[in-house]
């Protein structure tokens, strides 16, 4: 008995997957929430360096760790709002070569706390001296660069 070759086959293979669950997958995106937090660090780390007592450099450490585990956190749970964030940090990170975004978040991050009395109204060295402080000052500014990165990657 001869096969005909004009015969459509019996099962139906299955179709590729759509390449927006290959861009958004997980892994992918944690890789790239990785470098781009760490590309959007540069700035912030220069001037809070410089600005900081050896116990808040260990807060904006954590504060930096605690953002990068939230991250990973969303790559798994919301894998399209972390392509945003990545899109948009992507742009933030470009627009360090003239730093504006960022020291503006810096400075409403700064204002904000002293408004709500978490950190004294001072000079840079003491009222950047404590854990708690560089850790709600680094989380607080990296809030406002990951929302105006939110805006920047939906458009």
């Amino acid at each position: 008995m001869d096969v005909n070759p004009y015969v459509p086959p019996q099962q139906v293979p299955e179709a590729p997957a759509e390449p927006s669950d290959v861009v958004r997958g997980p892994g992918l995106l944690s890789f790239e929430w990785t470098a781009v937090l760490l590309f959007n660090t540069v700035v912030p780390t220069l001037f809070a360096w410089s600005m900081t007592s050896s116990q808040a450099k260990i807060g904006c450490a954590i504060a930096v760790v605690t953002t990068a585990v939230i991250g990973y956190l969303l790559c798994w749970l919301q894998p399209g709002m972390m392509l945003l964030f990545i899109r948009g940090g992507t742009l933030v990170a470009i627009s360090q070569v003239f730093p504006a975004i960022q020291v503006m978040c810096g400075i409403f991050a700064l204002q904000s706390l002293i408004l709500v009395g978490l950190i004294p109204n001072t000079s840079f060295p003491d009222m950047l001296d404590s854990t708690l402080a560089g850790f709600l000052v680094t989380f607080l500014c990296g809030f406002y660069l990951l929302a105006v990165s939110l805006g920047v990657g939906s458009i």
